[in-house]
């Protein structure tokens, strides 16, 4: 690299470290969420990357966190086991009767935690594509001896594309053209899906046909799609195949179970429209109260803002911001080179003046109510 590369690469290091400094970012600490508190609360805590842990009375769900954080270089070089002690410090200690965990698709740093975080709440079902499935099929007690590794049962793991038998709603999809085609991913076409109801819980779930975007330079890694199930536990970044990617509205139901008193949207997954919006139908039913979105790479794709002009809903909340390479206890830095400012005022340009947009600090808990109670939400201090 010459001296003049050299010179616009430290300017532009320098002008993202003064821009990230300025960043509006929500920060808390760690306080445990009671779950016999406020029934009628919903609270939402940002747990970093894409992990989100959301409880409204007894019943909580999570989205696939990453507390490991592996560096970049121990990517390229050698096996990246989980970090179990970073998973026991970071993970929340009332999150062991967790129903649902959700996975929008399988790269690494959305999959590589959940085994162990099931492990701390093993009556949760593991909701996700088919890649993901078979990836987690790895995971099994080895009969000689106690290596640690989590025994999942397949009954815990549900493939929400499965063939035959797709739950994914493609309708928004179909609005743009079907998502490309692989052929290691023989199925990424359907109809309009359906609701899945958690069981023991009064929460449903519907997948809606997402896509995930390129990481660096337009280069998208890991695509395809995990095609039959593993024999032991992925032990590379390459071995994380995305498969294809979901996004999800989350319904907390009233006591019977019928009506939906709160829903959220989330995405995992930056996407141009009309990939992974809500179908009018559904919105017609039930307004999104939260959108859950995903900042990461989200100058790859058209119109970033897309979702929250379909949802239209009352708060946001920005995760899979930060830099995902540094483990939470060191100091917070965003994704480099990544202008997280625009993206906040393109979100904001197409919403009320009244509607919240939060960039938070991992471990930052939220507490929304229901729209009837007409009050903002707040963040702990």
């Amino acid at each position: 690299m010459d001296s003049l590369c050299w010179r616009r690469f430290f300017v532009v290091v320098i002008t993202t470290s003064i821009f990230l400094s300025c960043l509006p970012i929500h920060r808390s600490k760690l306080v445990e969420i009671d779950p016999g508190k406020d029934s009628d609360t919903v609270q939402v805590r940002f747990l970093g990357v894409g992990g989100f842990y959301i409880r409204k009375g007894d019943d909580a769900i999570l989205t696939a966190p990453l507390y490991s954080n592996p560096k970049l270089p121990e990517l390229l070089k050698k096996p990246i086991p989980p970090n179990v002690a970073r998973i026991d410090r970071f993970h929340p200690k009332t999150a062991t009767d967790v129903k649902a965990i959700l996975v929008g698709h399988a790269h690494y740093d959305h999959l590589m935690d959940v085994p162990y975080v099931w492990q701390r709440t093993p009556d949760a079902i593991i909701y996700g594509n088919r890649s993901m499935k078979h990836l987690l099929a790895g995971y099994k007690r080895d009969p000689v001896q106690d290596t640690g590794i989590p025994d999942i049962p397949p009954g815990k793991v549900i493939a929400l594309n499965k063939e035959g038998a797709n739950q994914v709603d493609y309708s928004m999809c179909k609005a743009n053209g079907a998502p490309e085609e692989d052929p290691d991913c023989p199925q990424k076409t359907g109809g309009a899906g359906g609701w899945v109801s958690v069981p023991k819980s009064k929460v449903r779930i519907r997948a809606l046909c997402s896509q995930h975007p390129a990481q660096f330079l337009m280069f998208h890694l890991w695509t395809g799609c995990v095609s039959d199930p593993l024999k032991s536990v992925p032990q590379k970044a390459d071995e994380y195949l995305e498969g294809e990617t979901l996004a999800y509205l989350i319904d907390f139901m009233d006591a019977d179970n019928r009506t939906p008193l709160y829903r959220i949207y989330y995405q995992d997954a930056a996407t141009s429209p009309t990939i992974g919006q809500v179908p009018p139908k559904l919105l017609q039913e039930k307004a999104v109260d939260l959108a859950l979105l995903c900042v990461g790479s989200f100058d790859t794709v058209t119109d970033p803002a897309h979702i929250v002009a379909n949802t239209k809903p009352r708060a946001v909340i920005l995760g899979h911001w930060e830099n995902f390479f540094r483990p939470q206890d060191k100091r917070l830095k965003g994704i480099p080179f990544l202008d997280v400012k625009r993206l906040i005022r393109l979100v904001k340009a197409r919403l009320p003046e009244t509607t919240e947009v939060y960039l938070p600090a991992p471990q930052t808990l939220f507490h929304f109510r229901p729209a009837r109670a007409g009050s903002a939400p707040t963040s702990q201090p």
